[in-house]
């Protein structure tokens, strides 16, 4: 088989790898569709952590991501942060879970750029 018809079984194979090695301390991501990170860290826990080391609270903290390896980190939106879904071509039909109800949502670069100059009166 070829890559686009390997694709469509991403998800799934995710979510299976996922109920395995989550208990072992291991998280898994279904990144655009197109690959599936297995990853020792997380960035919401991260960038907490750092945040918390330069005494940097989180109502000041920034966070954007383009993929559900960056959910956890989006997350922070409920503990105070800014967070931002950069929409692009690869993930546009994707529904953000519900827990994730208050980021907001910019298409791609452009759209980034636009939010952050309207919001952090930039120029």
């Amino acid at each position: 088989m070829k890559a686009p018809e390997l694709q469509c079984h991403t998800i799934e194979v995710a979510t299976y790898l996922a109920d395995k090695l989550k208990p072992k301390g291991l998280n898994v991501f279904n990144s655009n569709n197109f690959a599936i990170d297995i990853s020792l860290t997380n960035k919401g826990e991260t960038v907490k952590n750092l945040s918390s080391k330069l005494g940097i609270p989180l109502d000041r903290v920034l966070v954007a991501g383009d993929s559900e390896n960056d959910f956890d980190m989006l997350s922070l939106v409920n503990e105070g942060a800014t967070a931002v879904f950069v929409r692009n071509t690869q993930n546009t039909a994707w529904a953000l879970p519900d827990y994730l109800g208050r980021v907001n949502i910019v298409d791609g670069p452009e759209g980034f750029a636009e939010f952050l100059e309207r919001n952090f009166a930039l120029q």
